[in-house]
C-alpha cells in the first residue's frame, strides 16, 4: 500500500510531513512546482506513483522508502 509523505511521516519519530517531503526533494525524487509537489523519474523508477486524487501527491510504499530515507540521510549527514 502506498502513503503520501504526510502518512510516511508517522511512521517516522521525530520527523515532520515537511521533513519528508525535503528529504525526498533531495533525494530527487519529488519536485515542487506552482501547483504542488511532483514526481520524478527517479521518484518512479524507485515505486513512486501520484495518488488518484482531485489534489495528485507522490506517494511511495512506506517500507521501501523508509529505508532509502534511512539510508540517504546516513549517507549525507554524517
Amino acid at each position: 500500500m502506498r502513503c503520501p509523505p504526510s502518512i510516511i511521516a508517522k511512521y517516522l519519530k521525530n520527523y515532520t510531513t515537511n521533513d519528508v517531503y525535503e528529504i525526498l526533494k533531495d533525494m530527487g525524487y519529488i519536485v515542487k512546482d506552482t501547483i504542488g509537489w511532483k514526481l520524478t523519474e527517479l521518484g518512479r523508477a524507485n515505486g513512486g506513483k501520484m495518488s488518484k486524487s482531485n489534489f495528485p501527491t507522490p506517494i511511495f510504499d512506506p517500507e521501501n522508502i523508509i529505508d532509502k530515507m534511512i539510508e540517504f540521510w546516513n549517507n549525507t549527514h554524517k
